[in-house]
């Protein structure tokens, strides 16, 4: 818990707040008595500020969706040309389902059925969706129905997501970008 007084700023460094943050994929909540703003930044390459010569930032969602839209998904066939990843979190302490469907220019269309681990998931298309390469197109993130317990008697349920789409260009990824996804009606 952080106190936080009017119109300041506070930078919240994730991998210090635990050790076992430091090489792991994690999602955050945030919670605050008191409008805020919150945003995910990222600095590469590392591991220190003297090292850093690329940042992208994003605000946080304000409301989880169970169905998501991102646009110019890519995943260059050339050595160091762009790469897409899509960050799929859910706030639930529960393993939920997902449909990941790419949809090209050219007419490919490519839907799978993918696990997300509890608090978040990374996607790195070009590993996701080998079909993609070298082509542009969008993508949607679905919650599916699925058992949050053992039990047949439970109903299945689709759990709220929050999806971001992060995109890197050149070798060591030399630039770089994020933006949430749209949260579409469902």
């Amino acid at each position: 818990q952080y106190v936080l007084a009017p119109r300041s700023r506070r930078t919240i460094w994730v991998r210090e707040e635990d050790p076992l943050l430091r090489d792991t994929q994690v999602g955050v909540r945030v919670m605050a008595s008191g409008p805020i703003v919150a945003e995910r930044s990222m600095w590469w390459p590392g591991p220190t500020p003297a090292t850093w010569h690329e940042v992208h930032a994003e605000t946080g969602a304000t409301a989880g969706g169970r169905l998501w839209a991102v646009a110019d998904v890519q995943a260059d066939a050339a050595a160091g040309g762009w790469d897409t990843f899509l960050l799929v979190a859910t706030t639930e302490q529960n393993v939920a389902l997902i449909r990941v469907t790419a949809t090209c220019g050219d007419g490919t269309r490519i839907a799978r059925d993918l696990p997300l681990s509890v608090n978040r998931t990374t996607l790195w298309m070009r590993y996701e969706f080998p079909e993609i390469i070298g082509k542009r197109c969008a993508a949607t993130v679905e919650s599916l129905p699925a058992r949050i317990t053992s039990s047949p008697s439970v109903p299945l349920r689709r759990v709220p997501l929050f999806v971001e789409k992060a995109m890197y260009y050149g070798p060591d990824f030399a630039a770089g970008d994020a933006s949430l996804a749209t949260r579409l009606p469902t």
